[in-house]
């Protein structure tokens, strides 16, 4: 549950945009961690290794930024939007839009939207 004014953060991995980037993390991601994960002792290391994979694998198949965006306004929120940090790490940020009677009765002006 949010409250009106909240803001809403979402974290996740994002497909990087750039030839060069994409193919730098399907190398590391995709190739060197699940081989890393396999030689890791203590653990079952094929076991590892697949789950490794299979990260990538949601990496390479995530939904674009501008279709989460879509869906967060489609839900309601204000100001979705997505910082992207080394083309790789996203943060989508968005705020529960307060109620105009709510926010006339608490002393908040309305959103940009009603004035």
């Amino acid at each position: 549950m949010l409250r009106p004014g909240g803001r809403v953060l979402v974290l996740e991995k994002l497909r990087p945009r750039s030839r060069l980037g994409h193919a730098a993390a399907r190398a590391w991601f995709g190739r060197a961690v699940p081989l890393l994960s396999r030689l890791t002792p203590g653990g079952n290391g094929a076991e590892a290794q697949a789950l490794m994979r299979y990260y990538w694998d949601t990496v390479e198949g995530c939904i674009a930024p501008e279709a989460i965006l879509t869906a967060l306004a489609a839900a309601g929120f204000a100001e979705p939007c997505c910082h992207r940090q080394l083309d790789l790490f996203g943060a989508y940020l968005a705020r529960k839009p307060v109620p105009a009677a709510a926010g006339a009765a608490a002393g908040q002006a309305p959103p940009s939207s009603a004035r």
